[in-house]
C-alpha cells in the first residue's frame, strides 16, 4: 500500500469518525448555549476542546506527512 492510500483508509476510518463525533458535540453546545445551561455548556466545551485538540495533532502527525 502506498503512502497515500495509508492516508486515505486513516481518513475514511479515523477521521471520518472523529468529525462525526467533534460535529456532534459542537450542535450540543449550540443548544446549550442557546438554553444558558453555562455549567453543562462548559463541560462539553472542555471535551470538544481536547477532543479537537487530539484530532489535529492525529492528521498533523500521521496523516499530512504522507503527502510531504
Amino acid at each position: 500500500m502506498n503512502r497515500p492510500s495509508i492516508a486515505k483508509s486513516l481518513s475514511s476510518e479515523r477521521l471520518q469518525s472523529d468529525h462525526k463525533r467533534l460535529e456532534l458535540l459542537f450542535d450540543s453546545l449550540s443548544v446549550l448555549a442557546s438554553l444558558g445551561d453555562w455549567r453543562v455548556c462548559n463541560a462539553i466545551w472542555v471535551a470538544f476542546s481536547d477532543e479537537v485538540e487530539a484530532h489535529m495533532r492525529l492528521e498533523e502527525e500521521e496523516l499530512l506527512p504522507t503527502f510531504a
